[in-house]
């Protein structure tokens, strides 16, 4: 009888698209425009996606909202968000040591202000639909698909 050897793939196959936003709006307004023009009902959950980075954790918020009748799972979150961080001198005033830092969701997409991961379990998801709808919204400067494959931080984008 022969051997058999189980090899495993490091690669955990990302079965999602991401969608890339650029605008100057706040969370929750650009949530709201993006409910209000695509018809969604993306609502924060409880819980933020917290990642630590250099000896401090950042939480960044999140929206979700499942369509239980397409199949289909969104998530909206932050890809950069300021933090303020205490300054460790010690001064006369305790305000005045803190500094306003940005932390990157994901650090190969500087630029990016907003994620919108799309998750569809039918694969009769409309891409091209969906970036020309959310670029129609006055507000947003682009909207754009990322490929996943060329990430170096795609870890950070498995959550569930």
């Amino acid at each position: 009888m022969g051997t058999y050897k189980l090899l495993l793939d490091e690669d955990l196959g990302f079965d999602f698209q991401l969608i890339a936003i650029h605008t100057s709006l706040e969370g929750y307004h650009i949530t709201y425009l993006l409910n209000k023009v695509l018809g969604l009902n993306l609502a924060r959950t409880p819980e933020d996606l917290a990642i630590t980075k250099e000896k401090h954790s950042v939480d960044f918020p999140l929206f979700e909202y499942v369509d239980t009748q397409k199949y289909v799972t969104y998530h909206f979150f932050n890809n950069r968000i300021k933090t303020l961080m205490q300054d460790s001198a010690q001064g006369l005033f305790d305000n005045e040591n803190a500094v306003s830092v940005s932390n990157l969701f994901i650090n190969d997409l500087p630029k990016v202000d907003y994620l919108l991961k799309v998750y569809d379990e039918s694969n009769a998801f409309a891409k091209a639909k969906l970036i020309a709808s959310i670029k129609s919204i006055p507000q947003v400067v682009t909207a754009y698909n990322v490929d996943i494959d060329q990430l170096k931080t795609k870890q950070n984008l498995i959550f569930e």
